[in-house]
């Protein structure tokens, strides 16, 4: 049985600004996501380069793509989306 705490999990949008954040602290914290995940393959290269993850570029649109990525992970955090939106000078 695996343990909870170290499971596999994706972060997806990783390439943006919280995103990124997560990762580096993720990362930083022990915590190593199975991979990190985005549709800008650029960013996403040069970011699992830097902390020395796995990436893969899909859209959340594309159902396909979508299952077969989470298929072997345990969790999937969602940090996609416009900061700008999201913001809480927003709220």
């Amino acid at each position: 049985m695996k343990n909870r705490a170290n499971g596999s999990w994706m972060l997806y949008g990783a390439a943006g600004y919280t995103g990124t954040l997560i990762a580096e602290e993720a990362v930083r914290r022990g915590h190593r996501p199975l991979l990190v995940a985005g549709r800008n393959a650029e960013k996403l290269r040069v970011l699992a380069k830097r902390l020395g993850l796995e990436w893969e570029t899909f859209s959340l649109e594309d159902k396909s793509a979508l299952f077969e990525a989470t298929g072997s992970v345990d969790l999937m955090l969602h940090a996609a989306g416009p900061f700008t939106e999201t913001s809480c000078v927003f709220w």
